[in-house]
């Protein structure tokens, strides 16, 4: 398994920093427990964006995807998406899990192959809160 991280310069404050990692280290733990299950190879890549104001971080995997539709996993999601979800809400952010065929926007990583016909992408947005350095 490989795992690939695309540089952002995207600056955010220390509290949604910390927020962020722990929702991460979530979205990765699904994304190896869930999509690269049982497989010998694959690859899990982090990439962030600004876009229109919002912070979007996206956890992709070239695996399976979700045993379950998509729509079906909400009404039952488990501990660690309910956690994703909570932690979120603290940012006014948002979660959302899709399999899709294509990458929007491609990724910059060369190579990034689906091995099971599609990829797995979970991400969030949260509003960028700029924090102004005082005048002096």
């Amino acid at each position: 398994m490989t795992f690939k991280v695309e540089p952002c310069p995207i600056v955010i404050p220390s509290r949604a920093v910390t927020i962020l990692a722990l929702v991460l280290n979530e979205m990765v733990s699904n994304a190896i427990k869930h999509g690269m299950a049982e497989l010998s190879e694959g690859t899990v890549l982090v990439r962030g964006r600004e876009e229109e104001g919002l912070v979007v971080v996206e956890v992709i995997d070239t695996g399976r995807g979700p045993k379950k539709p998509l729509e079906e996993d909400e009404s039952g999601e488990g501990l660690g998406l309910s956690l994703i979800r909570n932690l979120l809400a603290d940012l006014r952010g948002s979660f959302s899990l899709r399999r899709v065929t294509e990458l929007e926007p491609p990724a910059s990583t060369p190579g990034l192959k689906p091995i099971c016909g599609g990829y797995t992408v979970a991400e969030v947005r949260f509003p960028l809160t700029r924090t102004h350095a005082l005048a002096s």
